[in-house]
């Protein structure tokens, strides 16, 4: 059989999708804060939370993990208030992202 076969390749390349939640309630149903992501590589994947004075207070490795709440190593939960965050991924093309923002830790 003489035939001939063509094949096109397009690559085509979204930005991430990201849902950050702004409040973490330790008493009700909001009581795990993590961020949603898609469309991301999640082998460099880094989310740290930070008190208004610049502490580190805990930090996710994992898109599986979440904050509770508490002190990192301490299990003490986090005075009341409002925290840092700084999230850190790349994207399916190799780039890096950086985005800050707040969580409000209310009970």
């Amino acid at each position: 059989i003489i035939g001939e076969s063509i094949s096109n390749l397009l690559c085509v390349d979204h930005e991430p999708l990201i849902f950050v939640p702004n409040a973490l309630n330790v008493n009700g149903i909001n009581n795990q804060w993590k961020p949603s992501l898609r469309l991301i590589d999640f082998s460099d994947f880094k989310v740290s939370i930070f008190s208004r004075n610049g502490t580190l207070i805990y930090q996710l490795n994992s898109k599986d993990e979440f904050w509770n709440g508490t002190v990192l190593n301490s299990g003490k939960l986090a005075p009341l208030g409002v925290y840092v965050y700084s999230l850190e991924f790349k994207n399916s093309k190799g780039e890096y992202f950086k985005r800050n923002g707040n969580i409000t830790l209310i009970k």
